[in-house]
């Protein structure tokens, strides 16, 4: 049901999600080159073990959103990563 507007909101809702996707994916690349270009001032990563939570089943546009902010989360790691090992 499109609420009487007359129009879908599922296009612009995928084409926002499209957006977000696209962006995450930049951020991540600018966190890489970043790294790159400063790794002369930072000491090497330690792996941590990652905590592994078991993923509850959602709806696709729920799961979507999820995808998202563990883009954005794992985006926030990096960063803080990288501050917590820069020297200067």
């Amino acid at each position: 049901m499109d609420g009487g507007m007359g129009v879908s909101k599922e296009p612009q809702i995928r084409q926002q999600l499209t957006k977000c996707e696209i962006a995450i994916e930049n951020l991540h690349k600018s966190i890489a080159e970043l790294e790159g270009r400063i790794e002369v001032v930072i000491t090497p990563p330690t792996e941590k073990p990652k905590d592994v939570k078991p993923i509850e089943s959602l709806v696709s546009l729920a799961n979507e959103l999820r995808v998202f902010v563990d883009g954005v989360s794992s985006a926030i790691d990096k960063i803080n990563n990288l501050r917590n090992r820069i020297e200067l």
